[in-house]
């Protein structure tokens, strides 16, 4: 049951409490209180009922408190502030606690004193890899992504996504490379129409020494669109047989290693 009060009380899980009718006056029941809060209850949630019985049993003990309150926080790393308010203890209790929980790998200790559940740790991971290989799938020839590319499709919080790259990181399920980062299985890798395009382009540029074309100047001198040139022009620049000096101005790497040797000299 849920009470909507008119004035504000002082209660907390686990008090008990006795309602009565002021007219006419008489007790009408009574109880524990499991939770506070000005949200309401709607019954119509299947899991409604099964929530508040395990909400009730958490609250009895003050590590199923924060348990509960980590796990049900929908990914949002909580301050020791809020977990300490929340389940009815100092901050010196709350932090021991906590401490012993991410011994036990139940919670995950973030910077600034915030905390997530382990399970969510896993899941911003999943995520993360998730939204990777969405890209991976889109651009199949790119070597890596930038963070800035990966963050705005998660939908875990910007601590537990640091958190979650750092691990992923630690384990190998992802790896930093100059472009960003990337899911190690899935390596840019050109097909076989591709390759032959991509020597072509090696080949033209490796001739045209200091006077190669300029990139917009390659469909005309391969017979491929630029949508068809440009990932893989970019493919053989990451691979390091051509450099970019500019947005228009690229060389063969035979033609900048020579200018350097000749400068030496």
């Amino acid at each position: 049951v849920q009470f909507q009060l008119k004035n504000s009380v002082v209660a907390a899980p686990g008090d008990c409490f006795v309602a009565r009718l002021m007219s006419p006056v008489r007790t009408i029941g009574g109880g524990t209180v499991l939770s506070t809060g000005t949200e309401k209850m709607r019954r119509s949630r299947g899991d409604w009922q099964a929530e508040q019985k395990e909400k009730e049993c958490a609250f009895h003990d003050p590590d199923k408190a924060l348990t509960y309150l980590i796990e049900n926080a929908e990914g949002r790393a909580m301050t020791l502030a809020e977990l300490a308010r929340q389940s009815f203890l100092n901050e010196d209790a709350a932090r021991a606690r906590l401490a012993a929980l991410a011994a036990g790998g139940v919670a995950v200790e973030l910077p600034g004193g915030r905390y997530l559940s382990a399970k969510a740790l896993e899941t911003a991971c999943n995520e993360v890899l998730a939204v990777l290989n969405r890209l991976h799938d889109k651009a199949p020839l790119k070597h890596g992504f930038p963070k800035k590319d990966i963050l705005p499709e998660l939908k875990c919080d910007r601590l537990a996504a640091d958190r979650a790259f750092a691990d992923l990181l630690s384990s190998g399920g992802i790896k930093q490379v100059p472009a960003g980062f990337q899911a190690p299985a899935r390596a840019p890798r050109l097909t076989a129409g591709q390759a032959a395009i991509a020597g072509r382009i090696v080949e033209v540029y490796r001739k045209g020494g200091f006077s190669a074309p300029r990139r917009d100047e390659l469909p005309a001198l391969l017979g491929a669109p630029q949508t068809v040139i440009d990932p893989i022009f970019d493919f053989v620049e990451k691979s390091g047989d051509i450099v970019a000096l500019s947005d228009k101005v690229a060389l063969h790497r035979e033609a900048l290693e020579m200018s350097r040797r000749q400068l030496v000299e």
